[in-house]
């Protein structure tokens, strides 16, 4: 089957988000290599890049923007972290399958955990084999706030499920531990445009420009990398003029000025809130170092791949992070970049003043990472991956095509309990 015979739908609740070109970049490369590509979603957004994919809503976006505020946020609270077994989703089933029917996928791919297990009793009654894809929070925090529950729904889901894809090779472990079959899990990363990210010349010089892009959430940890960067100015002393910028918004802004006035960082640290995508590039382009410091929330919750860190990379910046989900992945230690254990700011700050004080060391580990990028991590040949996979599934189904749903009396769905 060649990729222009290839039809594929996408689902996922919540479509085209600006957080999530992850999802949609990779969608819109799969389109234009002549694969037939649709997406289905509860509710599609026109955030972030221009696409051309069809995408089919339950809910057109502008009805959903002309909604009063408490509609709008009642339904984004529903659809994002509602579960498969409440009144919403038997409600919403029959529209999901109508579609499903109508377009006659030869395969489904379910972008995070609890899609999949909203989608999958239906392609399995329709006989459309399934690939789901995890990228972080569906196997981090959702077990760590309702293990047991999530547990039982994933049992069930592997049933449903022809392959299973983690979008780094922690995500993939940790589908297995969750009782995925090994033999149908695949390591597979979205990917970035790694022709929109060039890399500039960069003379040594006294200033060092520190760079940090993402959403100021707890698994980011904002507050470490401000304490990390508070030491590695110490180290540096007068050498360099060392900066950090901070590009992102989210619910630690508030704490983290905070934060810098506590650490009197205000001659050092500028934040611009969150920019658009051709903003950040240049912004990469600009600085000298990478830094982002990720751990794990309280809540569970977890980085991902990190396509920031990609993105960096492909820059010709040598990035300073943590050993985190799927950054070493990404950032190979000692090799492409620095890391240290989360919550170890010492260490942090010890690698910060390093790579500031020897342009040599910047210079090798920013060209061993684009090369990294350009090998492992162009969009375009992990998209070929995706495409193969999918075809390797696409088909008839070798298990029974009438597999119960929560619609008929043998889907037993567990009842929600948080």
């Amino acid at each position: 089957m060649s990729a222009a015979d290839l039809r594929v739908v996408h689902f996922r609740r919540l479509y085209a988000l600006l957080s999530e070109t992850f999802i949609s970049d990779p969608i819109q490369e799969m389109s234009d290599r002549g694969v037939d590509t649709t997406v289905l979603t509860l509710v599609g957004f026109r955030e972030g890049r221009e696409t051309t994919v069809p995408v089919r809503a339950g809910i057109p976006a502008p009805a959903f923007v002309k909604a009063g505020r408490a509609m709008r946020r009642g339904l984004s609270f529903t659809f994002r972290v509602s579960q498969p077994d409440v009144m919403i989703w038997k409600l919403l089933r029959p529209w999901l399958r109508r579609q499903l029917q109508d377009l006659k996928p030869d395969v489904v791919q379910a972008h995070f955990g609890p899609d999949g297990c909203l989608i999958a009793p239906i392609a399995a009654e329709l006989g459309i084999p399934l690939v789901v894809t995890f990228y972080g929070y569906d196997v981090s925090r959702l077990m760590h706030q309702a293990g047991p529950v999530w547990q039982r729904r994933y049992n069930q889901l592997w049933e449903y499920t022809d392959a299973v894809r983690g979008i780094s090779s922690h995500i993939a472990s940790k589908a297995i531990s969750l009782g995925a079959d090994p033999s149908s899990v695949h390591v597979l990363p979205p990917g970035v445009r790694v022709d929109e990210f060039s890399v500039p010349e960069r003379k040594p010089g006294h200033d060092i420009q520190c760079v940090h892009v993402g959403r100021l959430t707890a698994k980011k940890a904002p507050l470490e990398l401000l304490n990390g960067f508070k030491g590695a100015l110490e180290r540096v002393g007068s050498e360099k003029n060392l900066r950090l910028t901070i590009v992102g918004d989210g619910e630690l802004r508030e704490k983290t000025e905070r934060e810098i006035e506590k650490l009197e960082l205000d001659a050092h640290v500028t934040m611009l809130g969150a920019q658009p995508h051709a903003r950040i590039a240049e912004i990469l382009k600009s600085a000298d170092i990478y830094t982002q410091h990720c751990v794990t929330a309280k809540d569970g919750d977890m980085e991902g791949l990190g396509v920031s860190f990609a993105e960096a990379s492909a820059c010709g910046l040598p990035v300073v992070s943590s050993v985190h989900n799927g950054i070493p992945d990404v950032v190979l230690h000692e090799e492409t970049g620095l890391l240290c254990e989360e919550r170890d700011t010492e260490t942090m700050a010890e690698h910060i003043s390093r790579l500031a004080l020897s342009p040599e060391l910047r210079l090798e580990m920013g060209r061993a990472g684009r090369a990294h990028i350009e090998k492992n991590f162009r969009l375009e040949t992990c998209v070929e991956r995706e495409i193969e996979l999918l075809r390797s599934v696409a088909g008839p189904r070798s298990r029974r095509s009438e597999v119960p749903t929560q619609d008929n009396p043998g889907f037993t769905a567990q009842p929600q309990t948080s």
